[in-house]
Order: C-alpha cells, then structure tokens, then sequence
C-alpha cells in the first residue's frame, strides 16, 4: 500500500460527488498535462523509466525520432465524463504502437521488406506523473463550488 493511498481513496469519494460537466474539465486537465509531459519524454528520446532509446540502425540521420508525431495534429486527446485518453491518430497511431512494443512492419509502403523494430516505449506514467496529477485533483477540488453541498 502507498502512503498516499488514504488521501487517494478519499479524493476518489470525492470525484464522484462532482457534476459530470466538472469531472469531464478535471480528466481533460489530468490528460493534458500527461501529453505534456510523454511529448517531452518523446523530445528527450527516453522511456517513461528514464532509460534511453535504442537509437537508429546503420543511419546517418541526425534528427530527433518522432519528431512530428509528438504535434496536436498527431497526438490527439480526449475527454468526457468517465474517462479520458491520449492516442496517436491514424497512421501515426500505426507507426507509435510498432515502435512502442517493438513489433515487425514495412520500411515503407511499397516496401515488401519487414524488420522488427525495438521498443521504443513513447507514452507511460511515472511516479512522478502520479503525484502531479494528484496535485491536480488537489487543485481542481480546492477551487470554490466544485462540490455539491
């Protein structure tokens, strides 16, 4: 048992006393700040353990991996009332999941050749992510009107 179990379980007894439009702001801030910090994991080209990547095979390529797909336009978000996600869209979503569990896939599109890539892990949750999103819950329950008496 963690030692922030209690204040968890109780803040838990909380949330469920808000209204739905208020739990659906509190996810879409928890699920923000989650992209943040797995968009800046993906900048730095470390796993959510703090290990490094893999870095690319037999390439002269000096730029950063995943550099586009760490952008909004690819690193969608979303939130509602029960629960709330961050995914990668489309094609990108492809490419993410390959990298993320180091599976086989084309090079290219017309490509017939298949390499396994290794697990590059993009999105996780730290410790550390834990307590900020506390620090969220905090926050958000603390600000006025939040509960209903």
């Amino acid at each position: 048992m963690s030692p922030t179990q209690p204040l968890e379980d109780y803040l838990q007894r909380l949330i469920v006393q808000l209204q739905p439009a208020q739990r659906r702001a509190l996810l879409r801030k928890i699920v923000i700040h989650l992209r943040k910090k797995n968009r800046q994991r993906i900048a730095a080209q470390t796993n959510p353990d703090g290990s490094a990547w893999q870095p690319r095979a037999n390439s002269n390529n000096n730029q950063p991996m995943f550099r586009r797909l760490r952008q909004n336009k690819y690193f969608g978000i979303r939130a509602s009332h029960r629960h709330a996600k961050a995914f990668f869209k489309g094609n990108s979503g492809r490419i993410a999941k390959t990298h993320h569990y180091g599976l086989r896939d084309k090079v290219s599109r017309r490509s017939a050749l298949q390499i396994k890539y290794p697990e590059r892990r993009l999105v996780g949750i730290t410790e550390q992510d834990m307590q900020e999103i506390l620090d969220i819950v905090l926050d958000h329950l603390s600000s006025p009107l939040q509960l209903q008496p």
